[in-house]
């Protein structure tokens, strides 16, 4: 059964715009973006959409995107570097 919680945390998200951020991803989260391993961490411009999947600007241009489940964590306010 999902936690109650955790769709309210979702719509927060996704309400919000675009910052700067590092995603952490899963290691066990069985999805590998291209050119991004798993238990790796991604830092850019980070937006989480209605759907709950996360998007990442790199600092190179670069934009990788994770379903929810592949991502452990977000740390906003990090350098987007």
């Amino acid at each position: 059964m999902a936690d109650p919680g955790s769709d309210l945390d979702n719509r927060v998200m996704a309400s919000l715009e675009a910052n700067p951020g590092t995603v952490h991803l899963a290691h066990e989260a069985g999805y590998v973006s291209p050119g991004v391993a798993l238990g790796e961490s991604v830092k850019g411009i980070v937006r989480i959409d209605e759907r709950g999947w996360v998007h990442v600007t790199q600092a190179d241009g670069s934009r990788v995107s994770f379903p929810p489940h592949a991502v452990e964590r977000v740390n906003w306010g990090e350098p987007a570097s």
